[in-house]
Parts: C-alpha cells; sequence; structure tokens
C-alpha cells in the first residue's frame, strides 16, 4: 500500500524525495504495528497525508519559481532552525523582495509559514512516532518545549496530548 501510494503520489506532482522519505516513515511505523485495525488506520492516515501534500503540490503550480523554491526549502528544514534571512538567501532574493513576494503569493508571511510546517510536522510526529514532547520540540527547533505547546495549541486548538489521545482513538 505504501509503494502504489508513493508511486501515485509523484506521478500526482509530489517530490521524489519527499515522497520515498514519507513513505520510509510510514513502512516503519506500520513495521511495530500489532493488530490490524492499528495498520488500517495508519494505513487510511498515510493516504490522507499523501492526497493532502499532493494537493499542495499541485497548488504550488500556480506559484513563482522563486515562492516554489522557498516553500520546498522550508518543508525540507522543518527540524532546523530556519530564518527569514535562510529562506532568503536560499532564493537569492532580499529579505523585503522576498517577505513581499512570498505574502502576496502565499497569503502568509515567511516566519508565519514555517512555523505552520513545524506544526504540521509535530502533529506527523505526535500521530506516528512515539516521541516525548520534549523530543519533538528540540527536533522541531522550539526554543523549549513549553513555547512550542503553546505555538501548537494557538494553532490547532488543543494541546499536543490532547491531539495524539485524540489521533490514537
Amino acid at each position: 500500500a505504501a509503494t502504489l501510494t508513493t508511486r501515485a503520489a509523484i506521478r500526482g506532482g509530489m517530490d521524489i524525495q519527499e515522497a520515498y522519505a514519507l513513505s520510509d516513515v510510514y513502512i516503519q511505523n506500520m513495521e511495530k504495528m500489532t493488530s490490524i485495525p492499528s495498520i488500517q488506520n495508519l494505513q487510511y492516515q498515510m493516504l490522507f497525508d499523501f492526497t493532502g501534500r499532493v494537493a499542495a503540490s499541485s497548488g504550488a503550480a500556480r506559484l513563482s519559481a522563486a515562492v516554489r523554491k522557498c516553500v520546498g526549502f522550508i518543508h525540507n528544514h522543518t527540524n532546523e532552525p530556519i530564518t527569514l534571512d535562510d529562506v532568503a538567501r536560499h532564493a537569492g532574493l532580499s529579505r523585503s523582495h522576498l517577505s513581499r513576494k512570498f505574502a502576496a503569493e502565499m497569503g502568509v508571511g515567511v516566519n508565519a509559514y514555517i512555523n505552520m510546517q513545524k506544526i504540521e510536522e509535530a502533529k506527523r510526529l505526535l500521530r506516528f512516532s512515539r516521541m516525548s514532547l520534549s523530543e519533538i520540540s528540540s527536533y522541531l527547533c522550539f526554543s523549549s518545549q513549553s513555547y512550542f505547546q503553546r505555538r501548537f495549541k494557538k494553532m490547532t486548538g488543543v494541546t499536543p496530548n490532547r491531539y495524539r489521545a485524540d489521533a490514537a482513538k
């Protein structure tokens, strides 16, 4: 199922490296599971995750090359400290030009988008890993676990622990 989903996502426009990396995560998590219902639940989650990413990548076709490059950079570096300067340098644009262009095309600023992507990655880690909140916070380069928890709740409406508990149902 993971292989077929990955191939379909690539045909749908998802970045090849991202697709294979995501597939590996799902396969590794599936190998740890011991019940059919939990495997089925993970397969459904995998399909929704890949589908959402394909939809996002097809929306990226409407973006300029510079903003697409920035979005890809952010997606590939959620587990590193990323600043507006880093993204601007990667795109070869000035901070101010990138800020205006990114906000106009994406509807949010660069820093807000970085935080959104870090929270999306945190949601995946909460659903599919056994990492503690402290480990997730550190992995995603939040300044502290409490800051991570506040940002998570502000963006999702629930605490990370509540999100994990609800996802396990």
